[in-house]
């Protein structure tokens, strides 16, 4: 087996399982070849495990440390990683988890992960280059009322069925162990954004503000938004929280 052959069988052993491999590895006289990819094969998902946990915190708080390890484990031999980024680890958690039976008593759970999901993204998302919108007042009107309008790339919007900042809010390290009434609390409309690359931050939106940012989300220009007088009314608010860029 040539070296490339035998690099491809021990990816697909250690991530999928797959021990095909191990015919070429029979004749090594120091180990077993077996022994040596379970070992390596558990290395392998303890480090994914640990990863997701960084990734994830609320949800292993939630969850118990044991407990979340074994789901993350479960995630990963059914979602293996095709980077080498541990950054990548968890993209489809949220929705991995709402088709996952053994946790279907606690609905809220995915939603939980979508949000943490969202922080770990802005998190590491690149900075937009400054923008100065004195600069519209060179531009001619025409120009300016078709500049495509954009949400900063450190942002994500979410709205959820249930109250998951505060659940991540009553989750955080420095609060203590307490129970969450969650009576009378539903849905919430969520903003997480990171302001001049800074650390990030959640916010919640009222209904006009989060449909704004959703039409914009899906593609509007100023010219379109300033003609709805509701919307070019919370124009000015939004640019000064910097949560609205204008596209090139």
């Amino acid at each position: 087996m040539r070296l490339a052959e035998l690099q491809r069988g021990l990816l697909a052993a250690l991530l999928d399982g797959d021990e095909a491999v191990l015919s070429a590895l029979q004749n090594d006289p120091r180990r077993s070849a077996s022994r040596g990819l379970a070992i390596q094969r558990d290395s392998v998902q303890a480090i994914g495990a640990r990863a997701m946990a960084e990734t994830f915190p609320v949800l292993e708080r939630l969850l118990g440390a044991d407990s979340f390890a074994a789901v993350a484990r479960r995630y990963l031999a059914e979602n293996p990683s095709r980077t080498w980024s541990l950054n990548a680890l968890g993209a489809s958690l949220s929705d991995w988890l709402a088709d996952f039976s053994p946790l279907a008593a606690w609905p809220y759970l995915p939603e939980v992960a979508e949000l943490e999901w969202a922080w770990h993204e802005v998190f590491h998302a690149t900075n937009d280059t400054p923008q100065d919108w004195q600069t519209l007042a060179t531009m001619a009107p025409d120009q300016q009322a078709a500049l495509p309008l954009c949400l900063p790339n450190a942002a994500r919007l979410l709205h959820t069925h249930y109250p998951v900042l505060d659940i991540w809010q009553a989750n955080q390290p420095s609060e203590p162990d307490t129970t969450l009434d969650l009576s009378g609390r539903d849905a919430q409309r969520l903003l997480v954004i990171r302001p001049g690359g800074q650390w990030p931050e959640i916010h919640r939106l009222d209904g006009p503000d989060h449909a704004l940012l959703r039409t914009i989300e899906a593609g509007m220009s100023l010219g379109q938004l300033t003609r709805e007088p509701a919307w070019a009314a919370r124009l000015p608010g939004l640019v000064e929280l910097g949560w609205l860029r204008f596209g090139p």
